[in-house]
């Protein structure tokens, strides 16, 4: 995921694995890597 809101995966209750920082121009954003999995995390 890409973004400029550095707070976005929380408020989403998503686990991010990996943050790298980037720039949009003179805008900071941050690519997430979020893992995906089938089914549900639930336990």
């Amino acid at each position: 995921m890409f973004s400029a809101d550095l707070t976005l995966p929380k408020s989403l209750h998503l686990k991010v694995t990996r943050r790298t920082p980037l720039y949009n121009g003179a805008l900071e954003c941050r690519l997430f890597r979020i893992p995906l999995v089938q089914g549900s995390n639930r336990s």
